[in-house]
């Protein structure tokens, strides 16, 4: 292109000298200095135009000796000679350029056809996992606020979070004010209960003058009750159960009689020829008595049906019922009775243990002043509130503070002994649980101090999903460092999942995974004008970018970077 964009260049030199060479010499043939003009020409040639440099010279020196009139005409045929030079040179560079130009374009057809590859090769393989987690001991301690009875709890003073302390230390005090005021309540308690047995002595004297009265009264009610039940069982059910069949068969034989009565009607009125008005009207009267006989025993034999499928049954029912409760009742009446003499007396009875119990209350209100100050149990560090999996409470620290309220059930503090192992706890996404297992070595890394390095081993993997993810603990060996982990940091941890020093591997690129079967595959380069290979492999672990191959190639084996399209 550049030696192109140069001849083009020189062809206009070419021609801007010839147009000025023929000014110059139409000046000349009138002033009469053709020779001059001529060498004018070549000095101009010589400066503007390399190319044209040593033509020109050539023409002054042939015209010398010509008239003016020659050597313009010989000026004009070495410019239009030197012109055909010029095309004849510029048709030879562009078929040298263009058959080039045709020479790369095979070129990269050819590179475009032929497939890129790669090559199976040797090499370190290491997968590494990253975690987070938090850190925790096995051994620790935690002290729950359990009362006997006093329920308000003020805290009066506290030992700060984080303290190292050793057995028998002051952690916390409470108010103790309102325990006198409870005291005074209590005895005024007392005082109810002695009201409450007057009431009951009361109450007892009333009953034992009306227990006679009562007894009489309920043996007389007896009597009554049985006698009319003995009169339904005897007299009463029986009648119900035969009129309900009188009344079925009364309706039968009704429907008999007019049945008999219209057959009879028409028999008489069979014989005339012509039905008389009156006798029209006689047998319409018939047959709608007829129909009345019909309805009426259909709705005998329903309420026959229903009597003795629901009523009487329900009646017998009804009348057991009221009998065998009536009896227990006043069975019942019987047998309280003497109960109800004695509930006065239970009742003073009670207001007693009404008071042993205040008394009771006395004492743990007693044993609960021994929680007013309460000490450690064992050498560690105070976390105020309770550890859970590494996690420190965060309701804690704002309910546990001076003058603050602490209800029973609260764990206070967790002691956490030092001397212990440390553990770590961390959530392991679903898509990782393939890379961590029981046993494997791991680093940690603190997040207050990350150039340290912890070794930690794997200790459990619970395959229960939670919502946070998968738990997995790990056992953490201490290091020499001044300042010791504990728990509620956090850290981040690197598990070694898998390493081979010598990993047959390839791109992951390169694989092909058959979804329906999960079979894997690679392909080797075609053989001439032939179509890749397929070749079944079986694969490890991969990382991001590599993919260990187990079986199916060995080192060194050639296949495609990707494998090919499938043709449509």
């Amino acid at each position: 292109m550049a030696r192109r964009t140069s001849i083009t260049i020189s062809l206009f030199c070419m021609l801007f000298v010839l147009f000025g060479t023929t000014l110059s010499m139409g000046d000349a043939l009138k002033d009469g200095k053709a020779d001059k003009a001529v060498d004018n020409a070549a000095a101009t040639a010589d400066a503007d135009c390399p190319v044209l440099k040593k033509k020109a010279r050539a023409k002054a020196s042939s015209n010398s000796e010509c008239p003016a009139i020659k050597g313009e005409e010989q000026a004009d045929k070495n410019c239009a000679d030197d012109a055909d030079d010029e095309d004849a040179a510029k048709e030879k560079d562009d078929d040298a350029e263009k058959e080039a130009d045709e020479k790369e374009e095979e070129k990269k057809e050819e590179s475009k056809s032929k497939a890129k590859t790669v090559k199976a090769t040797v090499e370190p393989m290491r997968i590494d996992v990253s975690l987070t987690g938090a850190v925790y001991s096995q051994q620790s301690h935690e002290m729950l606020f359990e009362p006997e009875a006093w329920s308000s709890w003020t805290i009066e003073t506290i030992i700060p979070h984080g303290t190292k302390v050793k057995e028998g230390d002051e952690l916390v005090t409470f108010e103790s004010e309102k325990l006198k005021k409870r005291i005074a309540e209590m005895r005024n308690e007392m005082k109810l209960a002695e009201i409450r047995i007057t009431l009951a002595r009361m109450e007892h004297e009333t009953l034992l003058k009306l227990h006679e009265k009562i007894v009489a009264w309920n043996k007389r009610a007896d009597k009554i009750a049985r006698e009319e039940h003995q009169t339904y069982l005897k007299i009463t059910r029986p009648m119900n159960i035969e009129s309900a069949q009188r009344r079925l068969e009364s309706a039968k034989f009704t429907l008999e009689y007019e049945q008999e009565e219209l057959r009879q009607l028409e028999k008489m009125y069979e014989a005339d020829d012509l039905v008389e008005e009156s006798e029209e009207i006689v047998l319409t009267r018939a047959r709608r008595s007829l129909d009345r006989a019909e309805f009426y025993l259909k709705g005998a034999e329903i309420e026959h049906e229903l009597y003795f499928k629901y009523h009487q049954p329900r009646r017998d029912e009804t009348e057991e019922h009221q009998w065998t409760t009536g009896l227990i009742e006043r069975s019942k009446e019987r047998r309280t009775l003497p109960l109800s003499l004695k509930k006065a007396k239970l009742e003073m009875e009670a207001t007693e243990k009404a008071h042993a119990k205040i008394e009771k209350q006395l004492e743990d209100l007693l044993a609960d002043q021994e929680l007013l100050t309460i000490t450690a149990p064992t050498d560690g560090i105070v976390y105020y509130g309770k550890i859970s999996h590494g996690k420190l409470s965060t309701t804690a620290h704002a309910a546990i503070a001076p003058r603050r309220p602490v209800t029973s059930g609260t764990t206070l503090f967790t002691i956490v002994e030092t001397d212990g192992p440390l553990m770590i706890e961390s959530n392991v996404e679903e898509k990782k649980l393939y890379s961590v297992a029981r046993g494997m070595r791991a680093s940690v890394i603190p997040t207050g101090f990350p150039s340290r390095r912890l070794k930690a081993r794997v200790n459990s993997l619970d395959l229960i999903p939670k919502p946070c993810g998968y738990v997995c603990q790990l056992t953490v060996e201490a290091d020499d460092h001044p300042i010791p982990l504990v728990p509620g940091m956090t850290a981040k941890i690197v598990v070694f999942s898998y390493e081979n020093k010598a990993a047959l591997t390839i791109p992951v690129k390169s694989l092909e995974t058959d979804d329906r079967t999960g079979n894997t595959y690679v392909y080797l380069p075609a053989k001439e004008e032939g179509k890749p290979r397929k070749v079944r492999v079986e694969t490890g672990r991969k990382t991001s970018s590599k993919i260990e191959i187990l079986k199916g190639i060995k080192e060194g084996a050639e296949i495609l970077e990707e494998p090919p399209e499938e043709d449509e």
